[in-house]
This record gives C-alpha cells, structure tokens and sequence, in this order.
C-alpha cells in the first residue's frame, strides 16, 4: 500500500501536523526548502504498520513554501507545505 500523507493545517503559522499510514520499517520524515535543502528531521527509525502523527514546530523557520518528504520501503512521497507569517 501507498504511503497516504497530509498536513494540517496547510497553509500554518506556527505548527503543522505531518499524518500518514505507513507499513512497519524505517522511515524518513524530513522538511527541506525550495533548494532541496532539509530543514527540519521530523523522524527518522522504526516504525509500526498504521497511522502516524508528528508535530512539526516551524517557530524558528522563515515564512514561505517547503516540502515535507516521507521516505519509507523505496518510496518517496513530497508534501507542500506553506509556512505563513
């Protein structure tokens, strides 16, 4: 099964929840900027099969756009997420 993921809310100001299903094994959940560049490490181990919420605390990030990259199994899945003032 695909990793489906979201955040919310999406555009945020000061935090977002990162949300996805994931299939037990490691997994890679990070913040980069426009440039590809991370950011932030939201997670990064083992994880069960299911449902999975992390906060990310954006606080000290510069306003503007970023993605939020799921890496789990071989896939990759992007999430734009937009930081407001």
């Amino acid at each position: 099964s695909d990793v489906c993921s979201s955040n919310h809310p999406n555009p945020f100001s000061q935090r977002s929840t990162i949300a996805f299903s994931s299939q037990s094994g490691e997994a890679y959940v990070s913040v980069v900027n426009v440039l590809g560049v991370e950011i932030a490490r939201i997670f990064s181990g083992e994880l069960g099969a299911g449902e999975h919420n992390f906060i990310w605390d954006a606080s000290d990030i510069v306003p503007g756009m970023y993605e939020c990259v799921v890496r789990q199994g071989g896939r990759i899945q992007r999430i734009p997420v937009m930081r407001l003032r």
